[in-house]
């Protein structure tokens, strides 16, 4: 079983000017986002995680001998 949905585009034309929020001539995106403490963050809470399984694991192989 499965749900088809149906979508339409917007009617064309150009794309509507800028709103003088970006500093720029045009239209530009927005400046990115800051993703460096987040990546370093991600990364950090992983390895706790793995390590947590890890030690989980030993402890249960201890218990069963």
């Amino acid at each position: 079983m499965s749900i088809h949905t149906a979508s339409t585009a917007q009617p064309g034309g150009p794309p509507p000017p800028p709103g003088g929020g970006h500093g720029g001539i045009g239209n530009e995106p927005p400046p990115g986002a800051p993703v460096g403490e987040g990546v370093f963050l991600l990364i950090g809470l992983a390895g706790l995680y793995g390590s947590k399984k890890v030690y989980d694991l030993r402890k249960s192989l201890r218990t069963e001998n």
